[in-house]
Parts: C-alpha cells; structure tokens; sequence
C-alpha cells in the first residue's frame, strides 16, 4: 500500500466567478502544496470573463482538477454547497478564487487532524494581499480554538485557511440568504459542539481589495451584521455591545497594514515574506 492511499484525501472546493485575474494563482498555490493528496472542485458561477475557459484549462492539464458549472449565477454559498456535494473526501478545505495558499498549510494541518480524532477543523493566521499582489507587512494572528462567544465579536476563520470534516458541512450545509455566510456556518457548527483549532501562522494570504470591495454599503453592512446578532437570539441590549466590539476590531483590522514595493505573491510563497 503507497503512503498516498494512507493519507486523507483532502477536497478543496473553490468558487470560481470572473476572477481571471487571480485564477491562475490560487489554482498553483493547490498544486503547489507539499501535501499531495488532494483534489481541487473548481465550481463555476457563470463567469462572464475568461474564468470558466480557464478553470477547464486547468481540468484538462491536471487530472486531479475537475470543475463543474452551475446551471445560473447562485453565488458563493451555493457555489460551494455544489463543490461538497461532488466531493470525495472526507476532509473539505476552501480557497477562495483570489487568494493563495503557503506550500505547507494543508500539511500543516492534516498533521493535526490525523493526531488527533476529535478534531473536527483546522484555521490558520493569514497574510494580506493587495490588488496588485503585493504583500502586506503584518498578518492576522489566530487563538488556539474557536469558540461561539468569541466568533460572535471576531470571525477568526478565514474561509480560505480552514479545513473542515465534509460530514459537518453535508449536515450543515451553507445557507444562500444569510450575511456573512461563512461566519453564519461556523456560528451554527460551533453551537452544534465543533471543536475547530488553529494555527497561529500566516499560512494563507487574503486579497483586502477584494474582499472589500464585496462588503457593499458600509451602512447596510452594519445593520445586517446587527441582524445576525438578533437572528442567533441574543437580546437588543448584548448585540449593541456585541456590535460596538466587533466595529472597534474591524476598524483596526487593516490600518496597520502596509505593502512593500518589490515583494509580490510569487516571491512570499517561495519564501514566506510576512513578518508578525
């Protein structure tokens, strides 16, 4: 028997939609990964740019790489619902289209998850990336576990840094209508008893720009994210001070963060150019 058929398959779902810039980065970032046994569910949302040729490109390239395209434009959530439906493995990690990983983080974590059964998830730190793929100068620490209190004030879990049991999210998939889908989901595995651990590294690198650019109104934001706290059953008077806590986090989330002329995405997955 090969080491490979001893190792967890690891299903990465990644949603794909007019990311023609970023594609081809995230996608090697996968086949990158020291960590071999994988599968990569590239999930096409009717992209309207060059993503969809370029996601077959890869399938045809890579026999690990499949890709599947939705019937009309759903959004992420479906998207990625889709992408578990059709996975193989019992473990999920996501990777959104415009971001990248570190060589070792799925090592890194399958290395955890392996040692330890009642483990039901991996989350790492992460870096930041700008529109051009320069690379910031600090990156985002993470604690020791999530916990459903804490998650409520701060959302730890970067989608693109977690790796998750596929068994969770088949029972709990991703609910289309929620805001912040991804901190809807691990809210809801946390309170169901998840145990979810991280890694304190920047093992991944998120894109600020466009992670921004999808937050939309500021105000609407605000008010829906007030919203999750009512809808999870938590009174006026705590989501006030839930809501005050997580704007004083989120204000200071990325003011500190510069990027250095010179130091793109290849250069820092080559040698880990993120300073804590």
């Amino acid at each position: 028997m090969s080491l490979q058929e001893t190792e967890p398959l690891i299903s990465v779902v990644m949603p794909v939609y007019n990311c023609e810039k970023y594609l081809d980065a995230a996608v090697e970032s996968v086949i990158g990964q020291s960590y071999r046994h994988w599968e990569l569910v590239l999930v096409d949302d009717c992209s309207t740019d060059k993503s969809g040729s370029i996601a077959n490109g890869w399938a045809e390239r890579d026999p690990r790489i499949a890709v599947i395209h939705n019937e009309k434009n759903s959004g992420v959530s479906v998207s990625r619902n889709n992408g578990i439906a059709v996975a193989k493995g019992d473990w999920v990690a996501f990777l959104d289209s415009d971001d990248v990983w570190m060589p070792t983080k799925l090592e890194r974590q399958v290395a955890l998850v392996t040692g330890d059964g009642l483990i039901d998830g991996v989350f790492t730190g992460y870096g930041y990336l700008d529109a051009d793929s320069r690379i910031g100068d600090s990156y985002f620490a993470v604690p020791a576990q999530a916990t459903y209190s804490g998650m409520l004030v701060r959302n730890v879990m970067s989608t693109s840094g977690n790796l998750l049991r596929r068994a969770l999210l088949v029972s709990h998939p991703f609910s289309p209508g929620a805001y912040h889908e991804d901190l809807h989901e691990w809210l809801t595995l946390l309170k169901g008893g998840a145990r979810f651990v991280g890694i304190d590294e920047p093992l991944h690198y998120v894109r600020i720009a466009q992670k921004e650019s999808r937050s939309g109104n500021k105000v609407n934001a605000a008010a829906k994210r007030f919203a999750l706290y009512r809808s999870e059953g938590i009174g006026v008077i705590r989501s006030l001070g839930l809501f005050a806590a997580y704007a004083a986090l989120g204000l200071k989330k990325y003011s500190g963060v510069t990027f250095r002329d010179g130091v793109d995405e290849k250069n820092a997955l080559r040698g880990g150019e993120i300073d804590s």
